[in-house]
């Protein structure tokens, strides 16, 4: 892949923030996660992508702040102004609507919740969480059937709202969620 100075560092960065972390749907490494979906936007030349990528659980999955990792990205060579683009579109990335946050809302309120805020996120940052879904999707497909059969229709309705993304990605991902779906129902 080439990566640059400055995105060796943030990889190891990374690796070190999820150090011992598991999927939970298939126990890999969580890092294989985030290098899967950081690869994908490099593939499809989305500008900081692969830091996006790398960086899109960090504010959700660990106690990471924007102001620390936005010190961290500098001192790893990053211009101010890229470490507050890639920051940003991180937190669009962060949902919101969690059941510690929002434990007086059930899953599926806190889902349309999310859905409405996921509406007006950046372009970048929607086009990031469609390929986050796809990548979320086979694992989750693949390990645990019965949470598929909620997921995927969750994703799918997403999909269907985040309309400001790349619009090829999102209709790649509109279909294998489709496919995906109607298999689950069979």
């Amino acid at each position: 892949m080439g990566l640059k100075e400055k995105q060796l560092l943030l990889h190891e960065y990374v690796k070190n923030k999820f150090k011992g972390r598991k999927r939970k749907w298939s126990e890999l490494p969580y890092f294989s996660h985030l290098i899967s979906v950081a690869e994908k936007c490099v593939l499809n030349n989305i500008k900081l992508g692969f830091e996006i990528g790398l960086l899109h659980d960090i504010y959700e999955d660990t106690p990471t702040q924007s102001y620390d990792l936005i010190e961290s990205l500098i001192k790893m060579g990053y211009t101010k102004e890229e470490a507050d683009v890639i920051s940003n579109r991180v937190i669009d990335l962060t949902k919101t609507f969690t059941k510690e946050d929002y434990p007086h809302l059930n899953r599926e309120q806190r889902a349309i919740n999310e859905i409405k805020r996921l509406r007006n996120i950046h372009p970048t940052s929607q086009t990031i969480k469609y390929i986050d879904i796809m990548d979320n999707c086979k694992d989750i497909v693949n390990k645990n059937i019965e949470f598929a059969r909620i997921y995927v229709p969750e994703k799918l309705t997403q999909l269907k709202i985040m309309d400001k993304g790349d619009r090829y990605i999102r209709k790649k991902a509109i279909i294998i969620l489709s496919l995906t779906d109607t298999h689950l129902l069979k």
